[in-house]
């Protein structure tokens, strides 16, 4: 009898299961998945590599780019001469004193004032078939993504309260083990994942508004890949009302755009579900050093320079269809 090399042997297409023309593309994934799988086990390979290691690149190595950015790429809007204290809020009253900022209407005057009010500003398009994926499935891979980002960006218990472990028990196991460690303190790599505010700060008691959009691909390795591209403005209550001299004082702009990958059955149980990918973000009207510590504060609350002020683009800050903004004037 021959002997087959390892190569022949190994030449997933000649499978027989892959012979039938009537495998659907997802169906074909799983039989060569299947096969290679078998092959492994019989020529006694290791097995194959866990979704983390195929996709490092993806996963881990864009948390370096992510602090890169956070670094190196936020703006704050220029505060009054004079302030010079920080002045965390210590209650969640509404008050309104000055005229022209109305603490209950935060946003009025701001491009984000025609948004939607929190989550309804997160709606996923209608579903579509992608790829070997039904719209079922896609309209499943939407609403797993819809709920991390509600619940990292906009839960109250979460971004005030610092309780992480309920982003994280939306993700893969796999992918918590990844994250958790980001999340234990402020950092800039675990703000890319989940929204941080700075302890002794509050938000007024009315929702953020959000703007933006998510759509849907398939990667090389035929698991879902959804882009999200939202802006979330925070409308923070201020410890002296009296030193409000405009909306942009209290209102806090974060872009993010971000991507996340739906694993399913095709991979090991602990690698199924949701996984945070590649990101990149723009915080506008923020405090710079709270920031760099990734950590959200209003701009009131540190005194800054209006060195660089001029190369603000607001417009790029607020919408999500103009390219991620390179300037800031927050120190180096």
């Amino acid at each position: 009898m021959p002997l087959i090399s390892l190569g022949e042997h190994m030449n997933i297409d000649d499978h027989p299961d892959l012979q039938n023309i009537g495998l659907s593309k997802r169906e074909q994934r799983r039989a060569r998945a299947e096969a290679r799988r078998r092959q492994r086990q019989a020529f006694g390979m290791p097995p194959e590599p866990t979704f983390l290691r195929r996709h490092r690149s993806a996963v881990v190595a864009v948390c370096v780019l992510a602090a890169l950015v956070v670094a190196g790429v936020v703006l704050v809007d220029r505060v009054r001469p004079g302030v010079t204290e920080t002045s965390p809020s210590t209650t969640n009253t509404v008050v309104d004193r000055k005229p022209g900022v109305d603490l209950s209407q935060p946003f009025v005057g701001t491009p984000a004032a025609g948004w939607a009010d929190g989550e309804a500003g997160i709606a996923p398009p209608a579903a579509v078939p992608v790829g070997s994926h039904t719209a079922e499935q896609v309209a499943a891979g939407y609403e797993r993504v819809r709920q991390v980002l509600v619940t990292a960006r906009l839960d109250p218990a979460v971004i005030e309260g610092h309780d992480y472990e309920r982003y994280l028990a939306l993700l893969a196991p796999n992918a918590r083990a990844q994250v958790a460690p980001d999340l234990a303190g402020p950092s800039s790599d675990g703000y890319q994942r989940a929204t941080r505010i700075a302890d002794g700060f509050h938000l007024l008691p009315v929702p953020p508004k959000v703007t933006g959009s998510m759509w849907a691909e398939e990667d090389a390795d035929g698991a879902l890949l959804v882009h999200t591209n939202y802006v979330f403005a925070y409308a923070f209550d201020p410890a002296d009302p009296d030193e409000v001299q405009g909306p942009m004082n209290i209102v806090t702009v974060d872009r993010f755009d971000a991507d996340y990958i739906v694993t399913d059955d095709q991979w090991a149980v602990a690698d199924q579900g949701l996984w945070p990918a590649s990101v990149s973000s723009y915080g506008y009207s923020i405090a710079c050093a709270a920031y760099g510590r990734g950590e959200l504060a209003p701009s009131l609350s540190e005194y800054v320079t209006g060195d660089g002020a001029e190369d603000v683009d607001e417009k790029s800050a607020f919408d999500p269809k103009s390219p991620m903004p390179t300037t800031s004037n927050c120190p180096d």
